[in-house]
């Protein structure tokens, strides 16, 4: 997926003890990152590996790349090729750091969401039969 460099560069930024997870976004890194999205943009066929809607081709703004298990509770997955992909920014924005291993996400655990009915609603061809 990616250099042996690029690896290189990411295990040894990332085991300082000073750095943390908010260091994913530090300039000296910015190469690699694009690096990880291209290679998602192309081995998702262009879709956000959520909601399966197109994300930017050309723009970082609406293809971001997500760590699947929240980096900021799992430091040692930040570069795993399988805790990446691409995702759309509003599937971002919900996602945020939501814990997925075991846990139901946090947006499904609201009340006021509409749920569809469960029972079958009478149509006006249903009363014409």
């Amino acid at each position: 997926m990616y250099s042996e460099d690029f690896e290189k560069r990411i295990m040894d930024k990332f085991s300082k003890s000073e750095i943390n997870h908010t260091n994913w976004q530090d300039d000296d890194i910015s190469d690699i990152r694009s690096s990880i999205r291209e290679y998602y943009r192309i081995e998702q066929k262009g879709k956000c590996a959520y909601c399966k809607q197109s994300i930017s081709l050309i723009s970082a703004s609406n293809c971001q790349v997500e760590h699947i298990v929240p980096k900021s509770k799992y430091l040692s997955f930040i570069s795993e090729p399988k805790n990446l992909c691409v995702i759309c920014a509003d599937c971002n924005e919900i996602k945020k750091s939501q814990e997925v291993l075991n846990e139901v996400p946090e947006v499904t655990n609201k009340k006021n969401i509409k749920r569809y009915p469960s029972v079958r609603l009478q149509t006006n061809l249903d009363i014409l039969e």
